[in-house]
């Protein structure tokens, strides 16, 4: 897939690179029976990357931001048979943990931040769901200033996954 296909990450050709001025720093390997993952304080999940059969081993793609994560929490692990997961309305995804089955089982780690600069909570902007990805596509970049605050999937094992992205927006 190639352009505006591609993991719904408008206008990122895999044969190109991003064309956008942002880049991710791949940290975090979340693979199933593995312990969960979470990003460091001041970073933000902006991609993720999908190997494996069924997507049962995904890399987190992290971005710097000026924001502190002052509160968080863990997600009852929710799959295929079970509805989106999506944080509180001012909470942005911070881990992932997959178990059972090829990663069947999900769990997110959600956090709520304040900007260093203004000390004021950072809250959801624009949001928009991806479209579904899996090993197939590989990479899904959420676009420059657009974070991981859920997830879908859907397919045996969970294996097809949509993000849901938000701008993160200090009020």
């Amino acid at each position: 897939m190639a352009g505006g296909e591609y993991g719904g990450f408008p206008g990122w050709d895999p044969n190109q690179g991003t064309g956008y001025s942002y880049e991710v720093d791949w940290e975090g390997l979340c693979y199933e029976g593995g312990p969960p993952q979470s990003v460091d304080n001041y970073h933000l999940i902006g991609a993720l990357r999908c190997r494996g059969a069924f997507c049962h081993t995904l890399n987190i793609g992290v971005e710097s931001v000026n924001f502190n994560s002052v509160q968080n929490f863990w997600t009852y692990y929710f799959s295929e048979e079970q509805d989106a997961e999506i944080c509180p309305q001012k909470y942005f995804v911070t881990g992932i943990h997959l178990s059972g089955s090829y990663g069947d089982n999900i769990s997110l780690e959600c956090s709520k931040f304040e900007d260093d600069t203004s000390g004021h909570t950072v809250r959801w902007g624009n949001c928009y769901w991806t479209s579904y990805f899996s090993e197939e596509a590989e990479y899904l970049y959420l676009g420059a200033g657009y974070y991981m605050a859920g997830m879908d999937c859907r397919g045996s094992y969970c294996d097809n996954k949509s993000i849901y992205a938000c701008q993160a927006i200090a009020e």
